[in-house]
């Protein structure tokens, strides 16, 4: 069958179809699973012996991975493709001759006579003479059979094969001389007329070609389905390609402007040492060294974006491909059963198109990230004081240049709401929270017990500790610091808060957050200021925002040490250096834009922008780093009364805490 002449053009039509793709040949008593697919019964059972899984006795389809049982007689009891085996035995047959030879009787010819054929009987699948076809009409037991006339033209003979075959009777496994002609709707099963008496009396038995003709509008409705994911895929593997190409063009990019900046970086060091050679000429191989170092780094981290991302794309590519050649496959099989299917094998398949209707009914979307696009930042050079040399000690001056990731902001949408109170009971109002270790959240709320660690996933009580709480941050050491309202001081927790130690003494603590390799910032509300302290003891190593303030109660810190404080009497967010120079500022009393109503926690976001609470305005406000706005994440028509707790998730998404009801709201904000 693998002849490709203007003769066979029948088989090139089909070979596809018919050719196993496990041995590549034509098949050989080909076995259908339920997910659809065939597959010979040798190569079968020999991918079942090397891939099944002894623990539960399954094994993956080879095309499509789907899970299969391995039935008590192996191979034997998976169903036999009719319709595949037929077609088969059809085309080799009637094409083995040349297209001028003529058919002769499967009867005669046992006698060793050849005698021209003028028909073929279906159910007993041989070539008649005139003589034989009169025998067999008249004969008790063929005289019900189906036949045709030849004639004479091997492919057209092939093709009313292929169109008669389906009136083959198929015998009963249980009853040999009795015909599978009936279909009983309650046990799913086919039958002969025997069967319908003994073994199915009183069930709804339909004549089997009927209900075929019935479940054709399944197999009609599933071939639709597989063209539109066949369809969609392709549209998904284009996609990704156009992504690799975007990121490649995006990455060539980036290594131009970082090789052009480098060039324009050495050529104004080359052009300023040239006048202080004699001087500078060790300075200058030392910034030359560094410049190179840097460009290098950057060219590095520019391949690193790129390959990363592009690794994900690729991986996504495969398994698109996957599901389009499993919709392809499919595909192939339903043309195959609407084409040519007999009744037998459509009923023997309906329960598994029924299963796939189900399973592709929901169209797949395209889980493509967003194309991330990154830009380069060149450095500066201040030349003006390079080489002011003080002591022997030249001032760093050099900028040097970095990649930056363009944030992608979508929509802020609310994908969860938990009320704390209906999982953990007493659970009324929620303070202050923070992001903890192993996957879990911790939140200062007013319950028996003052402060608790949840799954971020599930918001399933882990741990507790007993107390007055108002915040809560990570520190070094897996442990938490929490503003304990009742001894007015830190009190130090292990990661299963269990109580280590007390730190530190304050008027009025309320909000404290970690300041990196510094310490621990603490808001004192009576004493209107923000305290660094010491991790060990508490002793205070620096105040700020001190006469900046009226009523102070939260703060968070960024990663260029800017500390922003929420002023609860002011109705804004301040931004202090360390060194308590106030930077910035946002928010003036009110409801309008750029205005807060009793602005209560702040938090940091991985891009460096500042999140706000604005907890009477019943909002939680973006801002970026100085302090410029950029959108609402949560508003009043998204449900939420008196949000006050803002930290990151794991994801990426903000868990917003309520103080009113012990809600919890998580928004995703970001692409």
């Amino acid at each position: 069958m693998a002849s490709s002449s203007p003769k066979n053009a029948l088989i090139d039509e089909y070979q596809e179809l018919l050719t196993c793709i496990m041995c590549t040949e034509t098949f050989k008593n080909a076995k259908s699973l339920s997910c659809g697919h065939s597959y010979c019964k040798n190569c079968l059972k020999t991918w079942i012996e090397k891939n099944k899984e002894k623990r539960n006795e399954t094994f993956p389809c080879p095309i499509c991975n789907a899970k299969h049982e391995i039935p008590k007689n192996g191979v034997d009891d998976y169903h036999t493709n009719i319709t595949i085996n037929s077609m088969v035995e059809i085309l080799e047959n009637q094409l083995s001759r040349d297209k001028n030879s003529k058919a002769n009787c499967d009867i005669c010819a046992q006698e060793g006579d050849d005698v021209p054929a003028i028909s073929r009987c279906v159910e007993c699948a041989e070539n008649l003479c005139q003589a034989c076809n009169k025998s067999h009409k008249r004969s008790q037991g063929t005289r019900s059979h189906n036949m045709y006339d030849l004639t004479g033209d091997p492919e057209k003979d092939a093709r009313l094969a292929l169109d008669n075959y389906v009136k083959r009777n198929i015998q009963c496994p249980k009853h040999q001389d009795q015909p599978l002609k009936f279909f009983c709707s309650k046990d799913k099963a086919i039958v002969c007329t025997h069967c319908c008496i003994t073994e199915h009396p009183g069930h709804a038995c339909q004549a089997i070609e009927e209900a075929a003709d019935k479940e054709k509008r399944n197999i009609s409705a599933l071939f639709g389905l597989a063209n539109q994911r066949k369809e969609l895929f392709e549209k998904f593997i284009q996609d990704s390609s156009d992504n690799l190409q975007s990121y490649e063009e995006n990455r060539q990019s980036l290594l131009k402007e970082i090789d052009t900046d480098h060039a324009a970086k050495c050529k104004e060091l080359d052009e300023h040492f040239a006048k202080l050679h004699k001087e500078l000429d060790e300075q200058l191989a030392r910034r030359r060294k560094e410049q190179n170092e840097n460009h290098t780094k950057l060219r590095n981290e520019a391949k690193a974006v790129a390959n990363e991302k592009t690794k994900k794309i690729q991986a996504k590519q495969d398994q698109h491909e996957l599901e389009k050649g499993i919709a392809e496959s499919t595909l192939l099989h339903l043309t195959a059963l609407i084409k040519h299917g007999h009744p037998v094998d459509i009923m023997n398949s309906s329960t598994d198109t029924a299963k796939k209707l189900q399973d592709w009914g929901r169209i797949p979307e395209e889980d493509e990230d967003p194309v991330d696009k990154y830009t380069y930042q060149p450095g500066t050079f201040d030349t003006a004081n390079m080489v002011k040399l003080q002591h022997g000690i030249i001032p760093e001056t050099l900028d040097k240049g970095c990649i930056v990731k363009k944030t992608r902001y979508c929509d802020p949408k609310v994908t969860r709401k938990v009320k704390l109170g209906d999982k953990n009971q007493g659970v009324k109002e929620i303070y202050g929270a923070t992001k903890g270790y192993n996957n879990t959240i911790v939140l200062c709320h007013e319950s028996p017990d003052g402060m608790s660690s949840y799954t971020a996933d599930t918001f399933t009580k882990q741990h507790t500790a007993n107390g007055g709480f108002n915040d809560v941050c990570c520190m070094q050491g897996n442990l938490y610091a929490a503003i304990d309202c009742n001894n007015k001081c830190i009190s130090i927790y292990n990661h299963n808060l269990v109580h280590q130690k007390n730190i530190g003494k304050f008027q009025r603590p309320c909000g404290i957050c970690e300041a990196p390799g510094k310490g621990l910032l603490v808001v004192d509300n009576t004493d209107k200021c923000v305290y660094l302290v010491d991790y060990n003891d508490g002793k205070i190593l620096a105040t700020i925002g001190k006469g900046h303030l009226t009523d102070p109660l939260f703060v968070t810190i960024n990663s260029n040490s800017t500390v922003f404080i929420s002023d609860y009497g002011a109705h804004c967010v301040k931004g202090f250096t360390m060194q308590g120079e106030e930077v910035n500022k946002y928010g003036t009393q009110g409801g309008g834009p750029d205005q807060l109503n009793v602005p209560s926690c702040v938090c940091i976001d991985p891009d460096n922008n500042l999140i706000i609470a604005d907890q009477h305005n019943h909002r939680v406000v973006l801002v970026d780093e100085n302090c410029k706005f950029i959108k609402y994440l949560l508003e009043p028509e998204d449900g939420m009364k008196y949000p006050q707790s803002v930290i990151i998730n794991n994801e990426g998404d903000l868990t917003v805490g309520a103080e009113s009801s012990g809600d919890l709201f998580v928004i995703r904000y970001k692409q």
